[in-house]
Parts: structure tokens; C-alpha cells; sequence
């Protein structure tokens, strides 16, 4: 999760879509303003990721890592009416 500046919202999203391992890039409403999905390797790589290149963008603020142990897959979206296949 990132907290950016206010206007560096476009300038910020370039930089980032720069950086290996981040697979995903979202601007969120709530407590933060972009959610990333990283996945590295190993602690080391993300350790670099997160404190030398995503800190390193431009407009960035701060960050907050949190690691997924396991993840899993739904239907995905539904529409109304329909039953998903």
C-alpha cells in the first residue's frame, strides 16, 4: 500500500509500471491511495524493491508492506441473472 502526493497520481503510475516484480497497480479510496502486488523471489529483492525503487518514485509518501501466505481464486465477477460457468 502507498500514500502519494495528491497531484503525482499519473507521473507516480509511470515510474512504477517501471519496476520489476510489480505485477499490479491500483489507485484505491481509504486509508491509502495505491494498492501494488509484488512478488519477488525472495525477502531480499523485495526488501530492494520496496525501500530502494518504490520509495524512490517520485511523489511516493510512504509505503506499508503486508505478505501473502497463501491466495486462492474465485469465480471472478458475476452478472446479475447468471450463474457463473
Amino acid at each position: 500500500m502507498v500514500s502519494v502526493e495528491q497531484a503525482a497520481w499519473r507521473q507516480m503510475r509511470a515510474g512504477l509500471r517501471t519496476i520489476p516484480y510489480v505485477e499490479h497497480i491500483a489507485m484505491v479510496g481509504g486509508d491509502f491511495d495505491v494498492l501494488l502486488l509484488v512478488r519477488t523471489p525472495d525477502n531480499a529483492t523485495l526488501r530492494d524493491v520496496v525501500l530502494e525503487r518504490i520509495q524512490a518514485v517520485e511523489g511516493v509518501r510512504s509505503t506499508r508492506t503486508w505478505l501473502i501466505f497463501e491466495e486462492t481464486t474465485g469465480p471472478g465477477a458475476v452478472t446479475f441473472g447468471l450463474t457463473p460457468s
